[in-house]
C-alpha cells in the first residue's frame, strides 16, 4: 500500500512539474482555476463540443481579462495531460489504416480529439444516468433533520417506485437503440452542427459510400461508409460507435439505419437486460420491520441549522435607531423601573397614573395641596 502511493505521488509530482497548468493532485478532474482561467463555471467553461476543430478553439476559450495567452496556454496543456492515456487507449484498438491516418495529425490535436469528441460518451458524460440518479437520492431522502427510521423507509419506497419507473421505461421502449443513444445517433453529439448543413454525395448505387461535404466549407469532405459505420474523420474509432455527425447526414439521406454498429452497452436489448437484472434481484425483498430497528437513535444524525419558520407573514424589517434613540433606550424610567424611557413618557406603563402617584412612585415628596373654603362652605383644593 506504502509502495502504491509512493508511486502515485511520484506520479502526480511529475505531472506537475511537466504541465504547470495542474495544480491538484488529479488531472483527472480539473477546475477552472487550476486552468489558468477566472474560476467561474458558468462564464469560462468552454462549450467541449466544440474543441475539435482548431478555428473554433480560441473562440470557445473565452479570453477573460487578467488570463491573456498565458492561462489559455496552461489549459491547452492540462487537456493534452488529461487525454492522453485515454488516446492511447482508444489508439491502440485502432485498425492500421486508421494509425497511418491519425499518426499524419499534430500530437496535440489528437489529444484533442480523444478528449473532447467523447465527451457525451462513456465514462465522459457530464449529465450521465449515474450522476441523476445520485442527485434524486440526494434531493429526495437526504435530510440532516429527519428521523433516522423514516428516512430510511423514505429511502426504500423511493428505491422502489425508481425501479419500477425506470423498468417500464426499458420494457416499453421498441426501438433498437435507447432515447438517449437515438439522439446521438441523428444529430452526431455535436452541439451547433445540424444534419441540414451536409450535402451528402453517394459514390455507388448501393448509397452506402458517400462524400459529405459542409454547406460552410465546400472544400472540406468526408468519406462515409454505412456499411461498416465509419468514417474518415476517424470518430468511431474513440468514441466506440457511429456518433458522426458525418454519418447522421447520410444514414438520414439514405433510410439507412446505424443502431446495428452500436456497442452492445448502448443498445435498447442490454438497457432493458439491466434493468430485469435489477427487478429480479428486488422481489422477494422485504422491508424490516421498524421494531426490529429500535436500537438505532431516533434523533437525527446532525442538529437541524436553525428552527423552521413560522407559519404566517414575516415580520416586518425592524429600522436602524438614531444615536439619539440609542442613548435613549439606555435611560431608566424612575417610575416604572423599565428602560428605553423617562418617566412623564408616553411609553411609560403608568403614564396615566395620577400625579401624585407618579411623584410617589418616583420617590418624591407628595405634593401640598392648600385647602381654602369658598362662600358655600364646599372645600377647594388647589396644587402648589
Amino acid at each position: 500500500m506504502q509502495y502504491a502511493l509512493e508511486s502515485w505521488l511520484h506520479h502526480y509530482k511529475c505531472l506537475r512539474e511537466h504541465y504547470q497548468g495542474i495544480n491538484v493532485a488529479s488531472h483527472a478532474n480539473i477546475s477552472d482555476q487550476d486552468k489558468g482561467l477566472t474560476p467561474s463555471r458558468v462564464e469560462v467553461l468552454p462549450n467541449v463540443l466544440g474543441f475539435a476543430c482548431e478555428e473554433h478553439r480560441g473562440e470557445n476559450v473565452r479570453k477573460q481579462p487578467g488570463v491573456g495567452s498565458a492561462g489559455r496556454d496552461a489549459y491547452k496543456k492540462a487537456v493534452y495531460a488529461c487525454s492522453e492515456a485515454h488516446f492511447n487507449f482508444a489508439k491502440s484498438a485502432m485498425n492500421e489504416a486508421t494509425k497511418a491516418y491519425v499518426g499524419r495529425l499534430p500530437d496535440e490535436s489528437q489529444f484533442l480529439r480523444s478528449a473532447f469528441l467523447a465527451a457525451h460518451v462513456r465514462n465522459y458524460a457530464v449529465s450521465s444516468p449515474v450522476e441523476s440518479w445520485n442527485n434524486w437520492l440526494i434531493r429526495e431522502n437526504v435530510r440532516h433533520n429527519q428521523n433516522i427510521i423514516a428516512g430510511f423507509l423514505n429511502l426504500i419506497n423511493g428505491l422502489e417506485k425508481q425501479i419500477e419507473k425506470r423498468s417500464a421505461a426499458a420494457a416499453k421502449c421498441t426501438d433498437a437503440a435507447p432515447p438517449k443513444i437515438r439522439l446521438m445517433l441523428n444529430s452526431g453529439s455535436e452541439a451547433g452542427k445540424k444534419v441540414r448543413d451536409r450535402v451528402v454525395t453517394f459514390q455507388n448505387a448501393q448509397r452506402r459510400v458517400a462524400r459529405v461535404h459542409h454547406v460552410g466549407y465546400p472544400g472540406q469532405s468526408r468519406t462515409v461508409n454505412l456499411t461498416e459505420g465509419t468514417c474518415s474523420c476517424g470518430r468511431h474509432e474513440v468514441v466506440e460507435g457511429p456518433f458522426c455527425i458525418d454519418l447522421a447526414a447520410a444514414s438520414k439521406s439514405a433510410g439507412f439505419d446505424l443502431s446495428t454498429h452500436l456497442h452492445v452497452m448502448d443498445t435498447t436489448k442490454r438497457w432493458r437486460e439491466q434493468w430485469e437484472c435489477v427487478r429480479a434481484w428486488h422481489t422477494g425483498k422485504c422491508v424490516p420491520c421498524t421494531a426490529d430497528l429500535a436500537m438505532m437513535p431516533e434523533k437525527p444524525l446532525k442538529e437541524p441549522v436553525a428552527r423552521p419558520r413560522p407559519k404566517g407573514r414575516p415580520a416586518e424589517p425592524k429600522r436602524h435607531m438614531s444615536a439619539v434613540e440609542e442613548a435613549t433606550k439606555q435611560h431608566k424610567c424612575a417610575v416604572c423601573g423599565q428602560k428605553g424611557h423617562k418617566a412623564r413618557s408616553k411609553n411609560c406603563p403608568k403614564f396615566r397614573m395620577p400625579p401624585e402617584d407618579v411623584d410617589m412612585a418616583a420617590g418624591a415628596a407628595p405634593a401640598v395641596a392648600d385647602v381654602e373654603e369658598d362662600e358655600d362652605g364646599a372645600d377647594e383644593f388647589m396644587m402648589d
